[in-house]
């Protein structure tokens, strides 16, 4: 008796050691409601790498997905143990919402070989979990390094350059073709816009380490650039993490630079006008008069008549033209607030101020005798003298 319930004992605990010990891929709890389907991402990942683990969760009972809590340890053959908890939110690396498909995002290991993903499904609040195994190989991948807005040596004979990309595999420089990039370009309104992959180091071959890329129109503002790797390497069909990369370009500043240009001029040619307007309006007008050598009355020099173009340009000067009619027409007089120059404009005659004969403009302050051509005049500077009578010398020596 004792044999058989030791028998029976034995074969008991060696159908639950199966059970225990070999991994399943569907599993079952409440009446097979809960069923873990498979992993859909690459069960070969890079290493060094953050990449997304994926996996299938369905429950009959659409109701109840809500309290589902999905877990994932991951066990490296390094030693090291992480824990992730893994969503489907269609956010934190998760590609759709509510699809079923629990999402984790991973720091991978920098260790290459075979290592374990525990993924335990339970209840929120709960202890109960069901956990399933699943093998992940790390090997190294091709990484690529993206970039944009950069002045790239050897770009100059490409147009509208939006971005490079370089490929290498543990640090070294590793050729890839042009087809195993998947590369997507949007303007600011989410717009896709048609893009060129150019080879950098070989032109007109497709494969190579480094690439140009390119837009077929301009984009000024901001774009959005994003690529990663789709290609079969070493047996595996891999498929890289995405890099993007948002660019805001300024505009264009011609227009910026035009009108503070033209702001510039504008304010050097409104000094230029105020410090003209201000040197013309600090000039006297003609003042005195001029007397025959009789002392007699010729004519007031602010009565002179001149014409509108002459008082703008020569406000404070009585030409010779203007002159003329009262027989001084060989002299340009300027005047300041105290006194005359006098400036004679026939070199071939002698003048003469006050008896002395002159050869260069001369100042009258107050009064001057001018003869010239065997005419005297008299000059008066001071306006106030006109209060005063004006008589003939023979009249005050009387």
């Amino acid at each position: 008796m004792d044999m058989k319930n030791l028998l029976k004992k034995y074969i008991y605990l060696s159908l639950l050691s199966v059970l225990i010990i070999v991994p399943v891929n569907n599993i079952s709890a409440d009446g097979s409601d809960l069923v873990i389907v498979d992993m859909i991402s690459s069960k070969t990942i890079p290493g060094s790498t953050v990449v997304p683990i994926e996996i299938k969760v369905e429950h009959q009972d659409k109701s109840l997905k809500q309290f589902l809590n999905v877990d994932l340890e991951m066990r490296w053959n390094s030693g090291v143990i992480q824990n992730y908890n893994m969503q489907d939110d269609g956010i934190s690396g998760d590609r759709v919402k509510g699809d079923d498909i629990f999402t984790a995002l991973i720091s991978a290991d920098s260790s290459l070989g075979e290592n374990i993903a525990l993924v335990k499904v339970g209840w929120k609040n709960s202890e109960i979990e069901y956990p399933v195994e699943f093998s992940i190989i790390t090997q190294q991948f091709p990484k690529i390094f993206l970039m944009s807005n950069l002045e790239i040596s050897g770009s100059q004979n490409i147009q509208n350059v939006v971005g490079f990309i370089r490929s290498e595999v543990n640090g070294i420089p590793f050729e890839i073709s042009s087809g195993d990039l998947e590369v997507s370009l949007t303007d600011k309104d989410g717009n896709a816009k048609e893009v060129i992959i150019t080879s950098k180091n070989k032109l007109g071959v497709n494969k190579d380490y480094e690439f140009f890329i390119s837009s077929k129109e301009y984009i000024e503002e901001k774009f959005n650039l994003s690529a990663n790797l789709n290609m079969e390497f070493m047996g595996n069909i891999y498929d890289s993490p995405v890099q993007q990369v948002t660019v805001i370009r300024p505009e264009s500043n011609f227009w910026v630079i035009f009108y503070i240009s033209i702001s510039i001029v504008t304010s050097i040619f409104l000094m230029i006008a105020i410090y003209l307007i201000k040197k013309w309006s600090d000039q006297v007008k003609p003042h005195g008069y001029l007397l025959d050598s009789g002392r007699n009355f010729i004519v007031d020099f602010s009565d002179v008549k001149k014409s509108f173009l002459s008082k703008i340009l020569n406000k404070n000067t009585l030409m010779p033209s203007e002159l003329k009619k009262y027989k001084f027409g060989n002299f340009k007089l300027t005047f300041h607030e105290n006194y005359i120059i006098l400036n004679s404009v026939n070199v071939n005659h002698t003048i003469r101020i006050d008896g002395k004969p002159i050869s260069s403009p001369s100042v009258i302050k107050s009064e001057s005798s001018v003869g010239f051509e065997g005419n005297l005049f008299i000059v008066c500077c001071k306006e106030n003298q006109l209060l005063f009578p004006i008589k003939s010398t023979t009249g005050e020596i009387a």
